[in-house]
């Protein structure tokens, strides 16, 4: 009898994967999945000239496997309906937890029928352009449409930090940072370390929340609201509110380097640094 497979497992970066790294509307990781190797360069290409990472794959399986190991905020499906193995990889996808289970998903298919349609979106994909090599322009919008329904608010309100940077000088606002991600840190790891009720659940979602939004936080304040409002759903919903902690120092910091020397310039994005692997959520 020949061996089962090993079951997939997903790797650490994936599973602290908290989303696009500035937002749906900024840079977005991108697994391109099609067949057909003309397809693949093209689509590979027009990612990668507008700047996000991009990678491509031949099959369902190949893919679903490139998921599991590195990070991406999309995945981009090219083919030509009815195709039962992609639509058996997004429900696939769907059925995972998140982060996995929320990449944002994209069809390009030359659909007709209402049905097809319908198809795609019961099989769990957020959008479907109708040619299978769109322009760059509707490319990009297609997938910020898909993130932003995935994935939320980005990490920070560009326009709180703004007015907080504008109160408070470099030390003082890295100071008031380091408190808050201090106080958040600290609480969600100690839900994570042993059982407590569903009041002690909310009571300590509560205050990160609290404690976060006033930095110019948005998802890792909306994950610990998520969590005060289904305490009892503690295992499903602490591993994100716990991702986004750790995307939420990492924003924090850019946020602050990029401000550094330029006074109080509105920051309308940074572009992406390497990861640091010492970024913890406490």
């Amino acid at each position: 009898m020949a061996p089962r497979p090993l079951p997939r497992v997903p790797s650490a970066a994936v599973l602290l994967h908290a989303g696009p790294r500035d937002g749906p509307e900024g840079p977005l990781a991108v697994l391109v999945l099609t067949d057909r190797p003309d397809l693949r360069g093209r689509l590979s290409a027009r990612r990668r000239a507008a700047g996000p990472r991009a990678a491509a794959a031949a099959a369902p399986a190949a893919a679903l496997d490139r998921l599991h190991l590195v990070p991406y905020d999309a995945l981009v499906a090219a083919f030509r309906p009815p195709a039962a193995p992609v639509l058996a990889l997004a429900r696939a996808l769907r059925a995972l937890p998140p982060p996995l289970g929320r990449i944002a998903l994209l069809a390009l298919a030359p659909t007709t029928s209402e049905r097809q349609r319908r198809d795609l979106a019961a099989a769990g994909f957020d959008h479907a352009l109708p040619e299978l090599v769109p322009e760059p322009a509707a490319l990009a919008e297609a997938l910020r449409r898909a993130a932003r329904a995935r994935w939320g608010p980005g990490p920070l309100n560009a326009d709180l930090r703004d007015a907080l940077a504008a109160r408070l000088d470099p030390p003082a606002l890295a100071a008031a940072d380091e408190a808050a991600m201090r106080l958040a840190g600290e609480r969600a790891l100690a839900l994570r370390a042993g059982p407590v009720g569903p009041g002690a659940v909310r009571e300590a979602a509560e205050a990160i929340a609290a404690a976060l939004a006033p930095l110019g936080a948005l998802a890792a304040p909306a994950a610990a609201r998520a969590l005060a409002a289904a305490p009892e759903r503690r295992n499903a919903l602490l591993p994100p509110l716990l991702a986004s902690l750790v995307a939420l120092r990492a924003a924090l910091r850019r946020d602050r380097e990029a401000r550094h020397g330029a006074g109080a310039a509105p920051i309308s994005g940074p572009k992406p640094s390497p990861s640091d692997p010492k970024d913890h959520p406490s």
